[in-house]
């Protein structure tokens, strides 16, 4: 009998970890796709629903272009400024790197140049 329930403690042990992945794993995505200067949408809100983001890759045309993040109207990142055509990877798809405040969407403001990418979210 204590074998069989350490097997069964074994086997749990080695499927939680699995499960817990799965239950954290980002299974949507969205294009970015924002000119100089305005806001985009990314996820529309939902009432009472929080949006977990797991990462985004992002790129701009212009020396410096400005990539900041929003929940609503509240800054969830500071301004990222990238070179002009080399992306920024935020984020590894597994964990959360930010979320939206309980039913308010999460919006892309480019502040200098066009901004296009890709965000992954649960």
């Amino acid at each position: 009998m204590k074998k069989q329930i350490l097997i069964a403690l074994a086997v749990l042990c080695l499927l939680v970890p699995q499960w817990l992945e799965a239950q954290n794993a980002c299974t949507l995505s969205v294009a970015i796709s924002a000119s100089a200067g305005s806001t985009q949408t990314l996820i529309a809100a939902v009432p009472g629903q929080t949006f977990y983001v797991c990462g985004f890759v992002v790129t701009g045309d212009t020396a410096k272009t400005g990539v900041l993040f929003n929940t609503g109207s509240t800054a969830i990142t500071g301004t990222f400024l990238l070179p002009q055509y080399t992306p920024l990877t935020y984020g590894g798809g597994a964990g959360t790197v930010f979320q939206s405040s309980p039913g308010a969407t999460i919006t892309m403001t480019a502040t200098t140049g066009a901004v296009s990418g890709v965000l992954s979210y649960r």
